[in-house]
């Protein structure tokens, strides 16, 4: 994965699919879904197409790859690929682009949930760009699920964080308003929308998700495990 070369910024969509972005591959504009849960980064067939143009079939599961590293463009910010999977199944109607782990796990992203801007941060800006924030360690789960250290009334809890959309603990039964530590007291959360999942082994976990963090600013910094957030919540 190639570094960046400038700042992104850029409106993005809160949706249940996950968050949407505008972004560009050769110049080739696109709708991009971030989506943490996935493993890798694939295109559509027909961005494939629309982006190489020798006129070469681009059928899923295949790879697109020219003669040289292609240059994905989030808004203001540029990094290289030297190629991509196409996917092996259609993507949603409204959406060529599925930006993955593969391409999270290189970059650190701040999301403002105020402002609904995505920006990428980069090395020179991380110390500003989490001043003032608390740090949240996350273990990577197998289901593409983050746990992290968290407690409601003092008392340890199992938290799980899906960065896929925001409406991933609604299939759970509802807990109603919990107020969530995090951090081992470091901030709190008030968090209508969490969920208590069960378990096999019988015990219950916090589910939480990007909507969550309405009205706050975040750092998603993946490559480092860490999930910094602004304690202060704004309408």
């Amino acid at each position: 994965m190639g570094g960046v070369i400038g700042a992104v910024s850029g409106k993005f969509v809160l949706l249940a699919t996950g968050l949407l972005v505008s972004a560009s591959i050769e110049r080739q504009p696109l709708r991009a879904r971030i989506d943490p849960g996935s493993e890798a980064s694939v295109v559509s067939q027909r961005a494939a197409d629309r982006i190489d143009k020798d006129g070469r079939p681009h059928p899923p599961g295949s790879v697109l790859q020219r003669s040289r590293p292609m240059l994905i463009a989030l808004s203001a910010g540029t990094f290289p690929v030297d190629a991509l999977p196409v996917a092996r199944a259609p993507l949603e109607s409204d959406v060529d682009f599925v930006i993955g782990r593969d391409i999270l796990g290189s970059h650190v992203f701040a999301l403002n949930f105020r402002s609904r801007q995505l920006r990428m941060v980069l090395p020179y800006e991380y110390g500003n760009a989490t001043r003032r924030l608390v740090r949240v360690d996350l273990t990577p789960a197998p289901d593409g699920s983050w746990n992290f250290p968290a407690s409601i009334d003092g008392k340890p809890v199992s938290a799980a964080l899906y960065l896929s959309g925001p409406d991933r603990a609604a299939t759970a039964s509802a807990s109603g308003a919990a107020l969530l530590t995090l951090a081992s007291g470091a901030a709190t959360l008030s968090v209508p929308n969490a969920a208590r999942e069960a378990l096999p082994d019988a015990r219950r976990r916090i589910v939480l998700n990007l909507g969550a963090f309405e009205g706050r600013y975040i750092v998603i910094d993946l490559p480092h495990r860490l999930l910094w957030i602004d304690p202060r919540a704004r309408a």
